[in-house]
């Protein structure tokens, strides 16, 4: 196993918001609750993300886009009526919010989740993920948008006053340095397992048991239940047109990928071209964990 090459960098949005939910007046109410994400190193590190992916000299940074936003229910409530938080700045390790007409109830559990599903109600146990139609426009090595296939979750009881959820990624996150072997217009890269085994999509419980290991760790354990799966997770370059890549030159792609075991798997990376012309090599199959960073070397 590689061992880690970047040390991971927490950067989080503080949250403003706008939302509104029925009160008890027998319970004490909650009005600041709080939201953070531990970080996501490269290799057997900790977890991370939000939209936006940057490499840096001394780590790897995840940044939120402004107006993007975070969904949290009452989870006992089936069908519950949800409240979005929106991101908008850049400047706290954890989240404080606190607006008028707001407040959680003591002794009510509560799911958070990201991306935010916009339906006014859902269902606690069936928040959808989906892993395809991942795309990336940028090759320079610093910046990628990763937030329609990056998922958080987190579930917390207020009490003393305040309900903290601590973010967990369900998925990992690939890191593949791909040196291209011809000079070309490429179209799409892909991982293709001897089996059917990746997770194209599925539901998440927002309310199961996430157990937190401590010392920076991430969670492991939380199920995507109701699956699609495939024998690979395609990255699209470059929408319509394509990317144009010089041979020798290396570039920088980033795929999150559902939690399997691949390690007793042949991974095969293929590269295609606008032409449809296709290249392949062979990686060392890995066990994907939930909330950790791997890295691959792409020679073809």
């Amino acid at each position: 196993m590689e061992k880690n090459i970047f040390a991971a960098v927490l950067l989080l949005a503080a949250l403003a918001c706008s939302c509104s939910v029925k009160e008890d007046p027998s319970v004490a109410d909650v009005e600041e609750p709080r939201i953070s994400v531990t970080d996501f190193a490269i290799e057997n590190g900790d977890p991370d993300t939000k939209t936006i992916l940057t490499f840096i000299e001394t780590g790897v940074r995840f940044t939120f886009v402004d107006g993007e936003c975070l969904g949290i229910f009452p989870y006992a409530v089936k069908n519950a009526s949800q409240m979005p938080f929106y991101l908008n700045t850049i400047d706290a390790t954890t989240c404080s919010m606190k607006c008028p007409g707001f407040a959680l109830q003591a002794g009510v559990k509560y799911g958070a989740y990201y991306p935010y599903y916009p339906s006014y109600f859902i269902t606690a146990d069936a928040v959808p993920v989906n892993y395809t139609g991942q795309a990336q426009t940028s090759v320079d090595g610093t910046t990628f948008n990763i937030g329609t296939a990056d998922y958080l979750v987190a579930n917390a009881t207020p009490a003393d006053g305040t309900c903290f959820f601590r973010l967990s990624h369900i998925g990992s996150l690939v890191v593949m340095d791909v040196t291209a072997p011809e000079t070309d217009t490429y179209t799409e890269l892909s991982l293709n397992s001897s089996s059917a085994v990746f997770i194209t999509g599925g539901t998440i419980d927002v309310g199961q048991s996430i157990t937190l290991p401590g010392d920076g760790k991430p969670a492991q354990g939380i199920t995507i239940a109701n699956t699609t799966t495939s024998s690979k997770v395609v990255l699209t370059l470059g929408g319509d047109s394509g990317i144009a890549l010089t041979a020798g030159q290396t570039y920088r792609f980033c795929m999150m990928v559902a939690p399997v075991d691949l390690s007793a798997s042949t991974v095969t990376l293929k590269l295609k071209t606008s032409s449809e012309a296709e290249f392949s090599t062979i990686l060392t199959g890995k066990n994907l964990r939930q909330g950790y960073a791997y890295r691959y070397n792409c020679t073809f």
